[in-house]
């Protein structure tokens, strides 16, 4: 039973990650000038299933962090956050350094050099999400034993409606992000008896059930409703769920779903590169339909190659918390010397 509830949540992990890279595809494919609105539009439905059933997958994996002594969850966990946050920033920074134009642009070498010195306070493009995972990692970790359930969630979700609905409008991504999505990992962290206990024993007709309503709701109403937008994401968290149910034999979204970090941190880059690449040819009109689904999966296997690449030449810190500063970062203090 245990290993099938692992199937579903790498099966439903491989999903959000898949759907993330598609969206950032169908935008590169949009500012290259292959523009679509049914891109378009499928893109902006599956924003109400993309990041809040990440953001609750990853809370749910996060319960056991929250019994963990702050120095285990900071030297591990929030550690590796902000590490590949820094480093992948860094690179996207250089990159856009090195080739000023196409999608990746980003303006003068002043700007770029602002951006890079200010990212610990306003994140840029999609690492935003390493970024306000620490600091969900965190804020929970303080609130989890003190703070009642309803009184989180609640307050979480009042945030997250007015955020989402631009009646509370923030520029930045990375700010506008975490106050729309910390309602879900807060979802994940207090409800994740009522997850797994739901995909153990949803039956598929069940699961198919949940996703039909899910996109019912979505293209039948206006989801970006104040009243409305947190109820039908939470609909699609369900349905992302049930998803991962459905689709947990699935070989490669497991896969994906288990290597999430392989596909997520260079994906930008790559899609920035291959944008630079796209603006300088003429793909036709009829590109727009399937433009998008090329860089997708060019990036997809970019990635997986950039990986192996890294293993190769020993270069695993580009993914992972190198190992000599995690050794510094859990080495105990020595004790000191009595002088009574």
């Amino acid at each position: 039973m245990t290993s099938q509830r692992i199937q579903w949540i790498d099966a439903a992990r491989g999903v959000a990650i898949l759907l993330v890279v598609l969206h950032h595809a169908m935008q590169v494919a949009s500012s290259s000038g292959y523009s679509s609105a049914l891109w378009k539009e499928v893109s902006e439905a599956f924003a109400t299933l993309r990041m809040p059933l990440f953001f609750t997958l990853s809370g749910l994996l996060a319960v056991n962090w929250m019994s963990k002594s702050w120095r285990e969850l900071l030297t591990n966990k929030v550690a590796t956050f902000v590490w590949l946050y820094l480093l992948w920033q860094a690179v996207t920074v250089s990159v856009r350094l090195l080739f000023p134009t196409g999608t990746l642009t980003g303006g003068t070498v002043v700007r770029q050099l602002v951006i890079a010195v200010s990212t610990p306070i306003i994140p840029q493009n999609s690492l935003w999400f390493l970024w306000a995972l620490a600091i969900f990692f965190v804020l929970s970790r303080l609130i989890f034993q003190v703070a009642p359930a309803w009184l989180v969630l609640s307050a979480s979700a009042v945030l997250s409606a007015f955020v989402f609905s631009w009646t509370i409008y923030i520029k930045n991504p990375g700010w506008s992000g975490a106050l729309e999505n910390y309602v879900f990992f807060a979802l994940g962290l207090y409800g994740a008896f009522l997850i797994r206990a739901f995909a153990e024993r949803v039956t598929a007709v069940q699961a198919l059930a949940v996703v039909a309503i899910w996109a019912g709701a979505v293209f039948l109403t206006d989801y970006r409703a104040l009243l409305l937008n947190v109820p039908i994401r939470l609909l699609g968290v369900a349905a992302g769920v049930a998803i991962g149910v459905l689709l947990a034999r699935s070989r490669v979204l497991r896969a994906a779903g288990s290597r999430t970090l392989v596909f997520f941190l260079p994906h930008y880059v790559i899609l920035g590169m291959l944008g630079l690449i796209v603006v300088q040819v003429d793909l036709g009109a009829n590109a727009r339909m399937w433009l998008p689904l090329a860089v997708f999966a060019i990036t997809l296997a970019a990635a997986v190659a950039l990986r192996a690449l890294a293993h190769r030449l020993r270069a695993d810190w580009f993914y992972r918390l190198p190992d000599p500063i995690r050794r510094r970062l859990v080495r105990q203090p020595e004790p000191q010397a009595n002088l009574n």
